[in-house]
């Protein structure tokens, strides 16, 4: 069940899940990117395509947020990244919104309010998925499905993340892991215990 779906750890990890999804919703999983590197301006899009059958361009804003603090979307931040938006090249035909938050009636109905103010004045169409939403794609779509659920795994086995900042060149880690392995004894042999209980079974 979606439920069980939990949130990525971080914007890093909703920013690629988001790439994922919609390269397989949209159908054009060769040709869907990131948009720039870390620190470049971003025009209030974080993942861009131009879906199957589209002609134009679709803009992805990927809004991370914590869950256990229950924050949402203000309608500040949806006003500035709107703004933000217009400003990438070339225009875009739909912006989305993509949150971790939970849904919230007040700040879906303000996103339909923008979305039909910019439609009617020949701007982009304006969505909202909150992770309710895109827990629904994730089921929806096996191969976005599969993917993240096994990278989950992986990074809760074995996947350690150290960022460093302020740094010229690049620090060069060399950890030490650690492995301890526990072996248990039986206090009576198996084979003696195997032969008892064979001769018990004759006896019935």
């Amino acid at each position: 069940m979606k439920k069980s779906i939990p949130q990525p750890e971080n914007w890093q990890d909703f920013e690629s899940l988001c790439k994922k999804l919609f390269g397989e919703l949209w159908s054009c999983s060769l040709k869907i990117k990131k948009n720039g590197r870390i620190g470049q301006p971003q025009a209030g899009v974080d993942v861009y395509a131009i879906p199957a059958g589209q002609s134009k361009y679709w803009g992805i804003q990927c809004k991370g947020k914590d869950n256990y603090k229950k924050s949402n979307l203000t309608k500040k931040e949806v006003d500035q990244e709107i703004k933000n938006a217009h400003s990438f090249k070339p225009e875009l035909e739909t912006f989305i919104f993509c949150t971790t938050a939970v849904k919230d009636s007040k700040i879906e109905e303000y996103i339909r309010i923008k979305d039909i103010e910019s439609r009617q004045n020949g701007g982009f169409e304006i969505l909202l998925y909150s992770w309710e939403d895109i827990a629904d794609f994730i089921e929806e779509n096996r191969n976005t499905y599969h993917w993240y659920v096994d990278s989950i795994k992986f990074k809760n086995q074995f996947d350690t993340q150290i960022e460093f900042f302020g740094y010229d060149n690049e620090p060069i880690l060399k950890p030490k892991f650690e492995k301890i392995t526990t072996n248990y004894r039986t206090k009576k042999p198996l084979t003696f215990r195997l032969k008892n209980q064979f001769s018990l079974i004759k006896q019935l």
